[in-house]
């Protein structure tokens, strides 16, 4: 079991390096956001900075650090949610603002958001609730709900609509209209500095499922609850195809990539640098992608960390490109073909503005 000072995911475990504030998320695609806003920019370049497509300040304008991002499927539309309980849509052309929704009082921030599979919903779950996504229409931000993650007594995670979810128009509190493998669950146990925060999440096919804690992994088949594999890693995802696992471990700091049929072990892919702290996902043409942040000792001898995101060949293990300026945070893995295919978004807490 991981112990974790918050339950929010690998996307919203907070840590600090000396004082420096750290939010790490999975991705693929992201919007570089600081306290003053948001950018959409373009990969794939070997080294320097990513180009900017667009930036758009934080309309608030007060300090906030960008928790969730997230990409429609009809890839015209990106979401972002920050720690001010604010969730923006905005148009993937140019990053006008199309809609706003704010969040409860004391849902502490935005920490996830996912689109439904048509584009017309929107699920965000804030720290304070880490298993409960709140539905949105996109085209209104209506309310519609509550889609409510909870693990089984075999360790098994499941779904279920509310009662005002269950009865809403548009199909919004069917399962089938959500990517479930994209909603990670949490489950805490312990209290005070015990508290222990278990991530479980299930692969895209929903046959397995993965649960990590306390640095290790434990998969299991959801159909009966069998443990299939254990072993280290602190992050882990499946590919689209649910063909491969990877997991990530600190110590040695590297990937490993296993075979969901028999966990025999295809390929370990070392870190890009020692010190990297990543968490992982996987683009929709199967190349594997990390984001985190690098710890570093400043000129004047105190810490400091920069947000890195690296991405590599999922059939050789190659490292394809790599980005550590100014980036912090990105949107889980997953993101539909219909996006871009050279854009990302990522996200940004360290004040800095990115320009073309």
């Amino acid at each position: 079991m991981e112990r974790s000072p918050a339950p929010v995911m690998e996307a919203s475990h907070q840590s600090s390096v000396r004082g420096v504030p750290r939010r790490s998320r999975t991705l693929f695609r992201a919007v570089l956001g600081a306290t003053a806003g948001v950018l959409l920019i373009a990969g794939f370049a070997l080294a320097g900075p990513p180009p900017v497509i667009w930036s758009q300040a934080n309309p608030g304008g007060l300090a906030a650090s960008v928790g969730a991002v997230a990409w429609a499927p009809s890839g015209a539309l990106v979401a972002t949610g920050l720690s001010d309980r604010w969730v923006r849509i905005r148009n993937a052309t140019n990053g006008q603002q199309v809609s706003t929704i704010f969040q409860p009082i004391r849902s502490r921030g935005v920490v996830r958001l996912q689109f439904s599979s048509d584009s017309q919903f929107l699920a965000v779950s804030n720290s304070a609730g880490p298993s409960q996504y709140r539905i949105y229409q996109v085209a209104t931000g209506t309310f519609l709900g509550l889609l409510q993650g909870s693990v089984d007594s075999k360790s098994i995670v499941h779904f279920t609509a509310d009662a005002q979810l269950a009865t809403a128009p548009g199909g919004a509190g069917q399962l089938s209209t959500w990517k479930l493998s994209d909603l990670p669950v949490f489950v805490s146990s312990g209290s005070g500095y015990d508290v222990v925060v278990t991530r479980f999440q299930l692969s895209p096919d929903g046959t397995q499922e993965t649960a990590v804690a306390n640095g290790a992994v434990t998969v299991r088949r959801v159909s009966d609850g069998l443990v299939l594999r254990t072993f280290t890693g602190k992050s882990v995802a499946f590919s689209p195809d649910s063909a491969t696992l990877a997991a990530w471990t600190s110590s040695p700091n590297q990937t490993r990539l296993y075979r969901t049929t028999d966990f025999g072990l295809i390929r370990t892919i070392p870190a890009a640098n020692a010190a990297d702290s990543i968490q992982l996902g996987w683009t929709p043409a199967g190349n594997l992608v990390g984001s985190g942040y690098l710890p570093f000792v400043k000129f004047d001898g105190t810490w400091d960390q920069k947000g890195i995101v690296r991405f590599w060949s999922g059939p050789t293990g190659a490292l394809l490109t790599s980005y550590d300026q100014g980036l912090s945070i990105g949107s889980r893995p997953g993101l539909p073909s219909a996006a871009p295919a050279r854009d990302w978004l990522s996200g940004c807490t360290t004040g800095r503005r990115l320009r073309r």
